[in-house]
């Protein structure tokens, strides 16, 4: 039986902080008036960068969208999905808590290096 929408949403917050005890997070409330298909979850995850990259510590942008192991995105979920891909954050799609959210997790990682 599929886990609740809630359960996997709890387990990407409680996982990100977990891995990134400095980020910020937010959860956009979807009431009908804002932008259509943002991800569930929007997180600014510190970063250093590398001496040969200036030394500076930057935020990346990272979203993450929470469905059940059957849900399915919606049509403005993958246009909003691409769309923070193409301006070069990192967008993943969890399906339920367990195997999924790990290997989202595994792939934000290897794109933050």
């Amino acid at each position: 039986m599929p886990q609740p929408e809630k359960k996997v949403k709890d387990a990407i917050k409680k996982r990100m902080q977990k891995l990134f005890p400095r980020i910020w997070g937010y959860m956009p409330v979807q009431t009908g008036f804002g932008q259509h298909g943002i991800p569930d979850h929007i997180f600014c995850v510190p970063m250093t960068i590398t001496p040969d990259m200036v030394g500076k510590e930057l935020g990346v942008f990272v979203a993450i969208e929470a469905k059940t192991e059957v849900g399915k995105l919606s049509k403005y979920q993958e246009i909003q999905i691409r769309q923070i891909g193409e301006a070069a954050g990192i967008a993943e799609v969890v399906y339920g808590k367990d195997e999924s959210l790990d290997a989202a997790i595994n792939r934000i990682l290897e794109e933050l290096g």
